[in-house]
């Protein structure tokens, strides 16, 4: 059951939850906090502020994630000043190539920084980029995380 529900959510939408007569919990994403890409591996890296990156300037971002729209919003949401944003599609391998490119696209639209997802990171550990690229850390907060405890819990049993 829990298995048909979350292939529901996922691929069917939140219509089609309803109309199997499931309960929906909202949710939303928040950005936990901003990591160099070259820091991800150390323990005890420092993180950079969203506040203090948002503030700092123009910034592009760019992941393979399968709804990479939602995450770009994400990102405007946030207050990021979005100049550039690069989709690849889901599950991506980066060449070198396709980092150059993404860096020269990003500089002629102004911006500073880059932005990324922590699924692409693990996938761009080898590369080097010549504008500073961040990992956005985030975490979902749901509207009522005791039920959503308790629809896994009944689920499960």
């Amino acid at each position: 059951m829990l298995r048909k529900l979350l292939w529901t959510a996922i691929y069917g939408g939140i219509g089609a939850i309803a109309a199997i007569g499931a309960r929906v919990v909202a949710s939303r994403v928040l950005t936990r906090g901003l990591r160099r890409i070259g820091d991800i591996t150390q323990v005890e890296s420092a993180r950079v502020g969203v506040e203090s990156l948002a503030a700092s300037g123009p910034v592009a971002a760019f992941c393979a994630v399968g709804n990479p729209r939602a995450f770009f919003e994400q990102l405007r949401r946030e207050g990021f000043d979005l100049r550039h944003a690069r989709p690849f599609p889901d599950h991506h391998a980066y060449t070198r190539r396709e980092v150059d490119s993404l860096a020269r696209d990003a500089e002629r639209a102004g911006a500073l920084a880059l932005l990324t997802t922590a699924k692409d990171a693990v996938k761009l550990r080898p590369q080097a980029f010549p504008l500073p690229c961040y990992v956005v850390e985030i975490e979902l907060e749901f509207e009522d995380e005791a039920l959503l405890r308790r629809l896994v819990k009944d689920a499960m049993s």
